[in-house]
């Protein structure tokens, strides 16, 4: 803004008239004047700070987004580090769960080993019992004619006393 006002004064000052003395041509002969070459150098000067700043912008700029960047990669780090976290700690859960899964398997495993056991125990005692059921049963039929024998027999020798008694 200082440069520019500097350059409205140069050229809108008071003291100079609008428009010169006009000569018939149009360039007047001694158109290069000290204040032209000041013009000038204030001109390449502004024109170079300008630059200068614009550069000096451009780099802050950069500076800035560069910044803006790590931040945004530090966050995107901090998040990702946190997920992974979050997965170690699942993982971990997951073990436990995989410790207790196979603890459980194993007792069961014996549980069942046990009752495989038991039930081939039970079989071979039912088959025990049935051939047992069987003896038993062979041994009472053998009873019963042994049973019947001996009431004949006692009838035979009551029925022979009674005849004895009653003939006499």
């Amino acid at each position: 803004i200082n440069s520019r006002e500097e350059r409205n004064r140069q050229f809108f000052t008071d003291d100079e008239p609008l428009l010169p003395d006009i000569s018939d041509s149009w360039m007047p002969e001694n158109t290069y004047t000290e204040s032209n070459d000041q013009f000038w150098q204030a001109h390449e000067q502004q024109q170079q700070q300008q630059q200068q700043q614009q550069q000096l912008q451009q780099r802050q700029d950069s500076v800035l987004l560069q910044l803006e960047e790590a931040e945004e990669t530090m966050r995107h780090a901090a998040v990702r580090e946190q997920e992974v976290g979050h997965i170690v700690q699942s993982i971990a859960d997951l073990n436990h769960i995989f410790k207790d899964l196979a603890a459980m398997v194993h007792d069961q495993g014996t549980i069942l080993d046990r009752i495989d056991y038991n039930i081939e125990q039970t079989q071979c005692q039912v088959q025990e019992g049935y051939k047992q059921l069987k003896k038993a049963d062979s041994y009472q039929r053998a009873n019963r004619k042994l049973y019947c024998i001996m009431i004949l027999a006692a009838a035979i020798v009551l029925l022979s006393f009674m005849f004895i008694l009653f003939k006499t």
